[in-house]
């Protein structure tokens, strides 16, 4: 069995059988839908972790103080 050549895929072509002209890959309505998907689901994404930030940030700033465990007595006297 022959594997067929593959061909770089265009918008149009002809078939070489029948003469008949036919659409490979994505049309443009395609690649418009494509790329409407895909800056969705980046931009659910990007506020998805946007708000895990902001919670975080929030969750850290609410605290009166870091305090490093066994950093309590450092004998520093602030006089």
């Amino acid at each position: 069995m022959k594997l067929p050549k593959i061909k770089l895929p265009t918008i149009i072509t002809t078939r070489e059988e029948t003469g008949q002209k036919e659409i490979v890959g994505l049309t443009p309505k395609e690649w418009v839908v494509s790329t409407g998907v895909l800056c969705g689901l980046y931009a659910v994404l990007a506020g998805y972790f946007t708000a895990l930030l902001v919670i975080a940030q929030k969750i850290r700033n609410d605290r009166d103080y870091l305090v490093v465990p066994g950093t309590d007595d450092l004998g520093i006297d602030d006089e």
